[in-house]
């Protein structure tokens, strides 16, 4: 980094000094000056490009801190002493370095790969409150990510799901709003129920800890993932990979013993039901976003995990699924031309990352995620998970038949966001960078890995390739229709049950308020029966 001269939170400064202003400047520049397609493309590139400069100059903590050494102090309130008791502080160390910058890197990639970001006269609203809406997002996520205590990162879980409330109420959805209120109190809660526990990572609050990443990482997303409907805008994939990237980095720092009870089997079932609909799916988009919730929930279900491991499998894997996202449809490549191939060099780089291939982020995640896994000896979920993986990876086939069946129009813009990230998909080169940044120990590939981790790897990548390329002839022999496996997949036809159930509750609930009030004589003789029994316990 270029040194010690900012805050942490410089970066979420400026994305969201750039949310306020650059709306007010779009709506009140001149039409002359709004018709200036440089002005109009380049302003939000160059707003991330500025919160990247003041990450470059962030202070930074690296190795123990015993000392805490490097905390800062935002807030402190003691209403009884000059002592500070309760505290809101932050910190960057190495853990949030790399989610810092997958943040910055997401924002660069989506705000260079959508068309006039800024609207153009008449026009003065077009965009921008899709504009505003994702730096405020990734501010608060750069927020959250700095925050060094429990009481920081409960206020910024909380603040960013309130962000995403405001995000859905946008795109007209507000039961999906208020369910993302919910999801920020039962996340916080299981955070401040888990930290009381007289063990950590044990007890009920470890279970609810539990049970709220699992509705972070695969509950949620799977049914957000649904209500898109046609994942095509660059907004969605900027929602998707930071909501992911919150719950990712909430399992990597709170976590401290691995999942336990139904909790695996939970984040499997989901895992499965993401590689089925990868599988079927003939949108790049969708199978690209399924793909993403297969490999976050794998993460979840092995943690905790050494620092490295985790760092390598996120940056990994997010930038992968950017850089094929926003990757063109270029079409076959023209042999006879010389400069044909360096188009196509970023998402090869990328699908080889996702396989695992030697010498890159893949290798060292998925050999340490499959070693966790086999740690567990549970062979039943081994299989789950391999088969939840074949699944997914086959739609990396179908994404490169659909690429190849492109135009040849290659997009600048979008291919100058692309080759930004590149650096941290060549094999061999991306575990340098990364360790070099990070100040860790990262080998570019480890060879020294058990037969059986080999294997599954292996399997799961050749499962892959054969799920993806015979499909066809697959759901011919099985006489499978894709659209109603699909749409049985999708658990829509869960939600009448759903419904039914939750008016069964209410009138239950009411019922009970009856009987506790005496509202009419079946209430008073009820009441009265509840209490002689308490009396007759209470006796004996």
């Amino acid at each position: 980094m270029l040194g010690a001269l900012f805050s942490p939170l410089a970066p979420a400064a400026v994305l969201l000094l750039g949310a306020f202003i650059l709306p007010l400047v779009a709506l009140q520049l001149a039409s002359r000056w709004r018709a200036q397609s440089e002005l109009r493309h380049w302003s939000a590139p160059v707003v991330v490009g500025l919160a990247a400069v003041a990450l470059a100059g962030v202070r930074l903590t690296f190795g123990a801190d015993a000392a805490g050494e490097g905390l800062e102090l935002l807030s402190g309130w003691n209403f009884s002493s000059a002592d500070t008791v309760a505290a809101l502080t932050i910190r960057a160390d190495a853990l949030s370095l790399p989610f810092l910058l997958l943040t910055i890197l997401i924002l660069l990639a989506v705000t260079l790969a959508t068309p006039l970001i800024l609207p153009a006269p008449p026009k003065r609203e077009e965009n921008v409150s899709d504009l505003a809406i994702w730096l405020v997002l990734g501010a608060g996520a750069c927020f959250l990510f700095v925050s060094a205590n429990g009481l920081t990162l409960v206020y910024a879980v909380l603040g960013f799901d309130v962000l995403t409330m405001f995000y859905w109420l946008q795109r007209g959805h507000r039961e999906l709003s208020i369910a993302r209120i919910f999801l920020g109190l039962f996340t916080i809660a299981g955070l401040m129920l888990a930290s009381l526990g007289p063990t950590p990572g044990a007890g009920p609050g470890a279970l609810w800890l539990g049970l709220a990443l699992w509705l972070r990482l695969g509950l949620y997303p799977f049914i957000e993932t649904n209500a898109h409907g046609r994942w095509q805008d660059y907004g969605t994939l900027a929602y998707l990979a930071l909501s992911l990237l919150i719950g990712v980095y909430l399992a990597a720092r709170v976590l401290v013993q691995p999942l336990t009870g139904l909790m695996p089997w939970l984040f499997g079932l989901f895992m499965l039901l993401n590689g089925l609909l990868a599988w079927l799916s003939d949108e790049r988009s969708d199978l690209l976003a399924r793909l993403l919730l297969v490999g976050t929930a794998f993460l979840v279900l092995v943690v905790p995990l050494d620092q490295v491991a985790t760092t390598a499998y996120s940056v990994g894997l997010m930038l992968s699924i950017v850089v094929l996202w926003i990757t063109p449809h270029l079409g076959r490549p023209r042999l006879t031309e010389g400069a044909w191939s360096w188009p196509y060099l970023p998402a090869v780089a990328a699908t080889l990352t996702l396989i695992g291939l030697p010498f890159s982020l893949g290798w060292l995640a998925r050999t340490s995620l499959y070693h966790a896994l086999l740690l567990r000896d549970n062979i039943p979920l081994l299989f789950l998970v391999i088969l939840s993986e074949s699944l997914a990876l086959s739609g990396l086939v179908r994404y490169w038949l659909l690429l190849w069946q492109g135009d040849e129009q290659s997009e600048r813009r979008s291919m100058v966001g692309i080759v930004v990230m590149v650096p941290f998909l060549i094999p061999g080169l991306a575990p340098l960078i990364l360790a070099t940044l990070t100040r860790t120990d990262l080998p570019s590939a480890n060879f020294q890995q058990e037969a059986a981790i080999v294997g599954a790897l292996a399997v799961t990548i050749l499962g892959g390739f054969g799920l993806g390329y015979f499909r066809p002839t697959l759901t011919h022999r099985l006489k499978i229709a894709p659209f109603l496996l699909a749409d049985f997949a999708r658990l829509g036809w869960l939600l009448p049950w759903w419904a039914a159930w939750l008016n069964w509750l209410g009138r239950f609930i009411l019922r009970i308020r009856v009987i506790l009030e005496g509202r009419h004589y079946m209430g008073w003789a009820l009441f009265t029966a509840l209490v002689g029994i308490l009396i007759i316990l209470l006796g004996t």
